[in-house]
């Protein structure tokens, strides 16, 4: 019997050099071991299995902790160099392995100089696996204990749980550790820089320089880094720290100012632990001008370390990477991002000036590129109408430079953006956002891009919300994931959830008319229809086009309810913006007044015209009643969405 079960020796022997051999590279795995003795993955697994209770993957596993827990007790190098030393790409998941397998930290190892031999022999002597277990032995009558003894102590025992338990859960200890406002400890926000310049017109470089600061701290895994735009409703405000982290649900603030002189920057930065609003650590950098890439990367690379942050190798080679050497190619740069504060065309224009200008002084400016590439994509999106071929391949080409110079997140998205409007090569784009989000962990804006390909072309809503509650958990004051999340919603039928997010997006920026139109929408779907047009009527105040219509809308309203609402806007979208009509929103204003006729004859315009909306048709509940139709299911086929599940 003890022959059917254990390995043999010299099998056993063959496993240990081969992964003496492989260990340190993290993409050898069950398959490559089990091609390297000549079987199936389901053969190895059967015989590890046997001899030792484990799958593969354990037993590949346990072999690297054996080889972490002799380089820990050396002290040499650091547990995160350990981790990567030995195949795992995450110092976090090693040090949860390991503790979970020898009962201490990686940090506790070179203190335990005497631990278990069970642990560091379970691969090599499999016959250990096979000793009398306590239940062998009382079987055998050498361990003996009397029923009354084994029935009061498991009393015992319940009673205690139960007691525990009940205080646990409901007391002080219970309700902060299961809270849903726990906060995350290594969680940092960073405020807009203080510009202390004589020359006020600096702010751009403040902006600019914090913006890559930023930057460097969102590449690390191990942290949670508040958005940039979500930290610019914190530019003027009067809230105390402990406010903001509240805010934030973060643990620390990170408080800066700059000066720039001549050719020479300062910096002071200040690092605020926010539950106790104390400074615990504070600089003040002075350098050249020329060294500012070198400067932004040391700070980052000092905050990470004052927040005990694991940072691979791979994140530091990321966070030294010098953009450009072109100084005055960087200045235009900036100048062009702090110029561009909305997606207003002439806003637009004025952007890819600057960064043309920037380009030429250094053509191999990849940031420059991703941003040329996002700004040209914008331009596209924002005109309904098909883009020409040669402006999509133009921003391709844009993005793709971007990536081929430096692999960027940014890049990966526009790319993504292009796969997704206007290639509708949805796998691709799909590649490219989770691209972005693995370069860059802490970039909502990918998550946010994901959770809409995810929805409105996959039709798996429930790992869409989780993408785009992850955007919000890193931007919880970002307008554009906010919009999504309204949206998602409404087109759920959850009117009233949609609303309270609508009412969020408000906060964040009230002259937006996009929420007040989703909430005119779900006021109409839960029936309540004069506060559906109140809502309407407010948003359209904010613009100056679209407050002409106030009026008429009312006048639309009385006489014909919300019905005369939408065909006045449907005849407003007919006659205006002739050379940029939004053919898929006139066919869903189309279908709510009952035209099925006219909603497939404008599906079928917008289906042509390549409009940037018409990739989310699918699952628009607008069309739901067309789901059947077969002028409707020949779009989809042809746009290849596939059928409905």
């Amino acid at each position: 019997m003890a022959k059917e079960v254990l390995l043999d020796k010299v099998f056993i022997k063959k496993l240990t050099d081969i992964l003496e051999n492989n260990y340190t590279e993290e993409n050898f795995g069950v398959k490559e071991l089990a091609a390297s003795v000549v079987l199936s993955k389901s053969q190895l697994h059967r015989k590890l299995h046997a001899a030792f209770q484990k799958s593969t993957s354990q037993y590949i596993r346990e072999f690297r902790l054996q080889k972490a827990l002799k380089m820990l007790q050396e002290d040499v190098i650091t547990a995160s160099e350990v981790a990567y030393s030995v195949g795992f790409n995450s110092p976090t998941y090693f040090n949860h392995c390991f503790h979970k397998y020898y009962g201490y930290t990686p940090g506790e190892a070179k203190y335990k100089k005497s631990f278990s031999q069970k642990k560091n022999e379970d691969i090599y002597k499999p016959e250990q696996h096979h000793s009398p277990s306590n239940i062998d032995k009382m079987e055998k009558g050498e361990v003996r204990l009397s029923k009354k003894k084994i029935l009061g102590f498991s009393i015992l025992v319940i009673i205690l749980i139960f007691v525990f338990s009940y205080f646990f859960y409901t007391g002080s200890i219970g309700k902060k550790l299961f809270s849903k406002e726990k906060v995350q400890e290594k969680s940092i926000a960073v405020l807009p820089f203080k510009n202390l310049s004589d020359d006020k017109t600096n702010q751009y470089f403040a902006d600019g320089v914090m913006d890559d600061i930023l930057n460097h701290l969102s590449a690390i895994k191990d942290l949670k880094v508040i958005s940039r735009t979500t930290m610019d409703q914190y530019r003027e405000t009067n809230k105390t720290i402990p406010k903001i982290a509240k805010e934030l649900k973060v643990s620390y603030i990170i408080e800066s100012s700059i000066q720039k002189y001549g050719d020479s920057v300062r910096i002071i930065t200040q690092l605020i632990d926010a539950k106790i609003d104390k400074h615990i650590w504070s600089k003040d950098f002075k350098r050249e001008f020329k060294n500012i890439f070198a400067l932004e990367s040391e700070i980052a690379k000092q905050i990470a370390k004052e927040l005990k942050a694991t940072v691979s190798p791979k994140e530091i080679k990321r966070i030294e990477r010098v953009p450009t050497k072109n100084m005055d190619a960087y200045n235009l740069y900036l100048q062009g991002k702090y110029s561009f504060n909305s997606n207003d065309d002439d806003d637009l224009v004025k952007y890819i000036e600057y960064l043309n200008k920037s380009l030429v002084l250094d053509p191999k400016f990849a940031l420059a590129y991703a941003a040329l590439a996002r700004a040209k994509i914008q331009r596209m999106r924002a005109h309904y109408v098909s883009a020409t071929k040669e402006e999509i391949k133009d921003a391709k080409a844009l993005a793709i430079k971007s990536i081929e110079l430096d692999d960027n997140a940014r890049g990966h998205a526009s790319l993504g953006w292009l796969y997704l409007w206007f290639e509708w090569d949805w796998e691709e784009a799909e590649k490219q956002f989770k691209l972005a989000i693995q370069i860059n962990p802490n970039y909502a804006g990918g998550y946010v891009y994901l959770s809409e390909l995810l929805y409105n072309i996959k039709g798996d809503f429930k790992e869409a919300r989780k993408q785009v509650d992850m955007a919000l958990y890193l931007g919880p004051y970002s307008y554009y994931p906010r919009s999504v999340s309204t949206r998602f919603y409404f087109n759920e039928g959850e009117f009233n959830k949609s609303i309270d997010e609508a009412e969020k997006s408000k906060e964040i920026n009230k002259y937006n008319t996009s929420a007040y139109w989703r909430n005119f929408q779900s006021y109409v779907g839960l029936g309540k229809e004069e506060k559906a047009l109140t809502e309407l009527i407010e948003g359209w105040g904010y613009s100056e086009e679209k407050s002409k219509l106030i009026i008429p809308i009312r006048e639309a309203y009385d006489e014909s309810g919300i019905n005369g609402v939408y065909q006045l806007l449907i005849d407003y979208q007919i006659e205006n913006n002739k050379g940029s009509k939004n053919y898929f929103s006139i066919a869903e204003s189309y279908t709510f007044i009952g035209d099925k006729g006219k909603t497939l004859e404008y599906l079928e315009i917008a289906y042509e015209q390549h409009s940037s909306r018409i990739p989310y048709i699918k699952y628009n509940p607008y069309f739901k009643d067309l789901r059947t139709e077969p002028r409707f299911l020949a779009i989809l086929e042809k746009m290849n969405l596939g059928a409905y599940n």
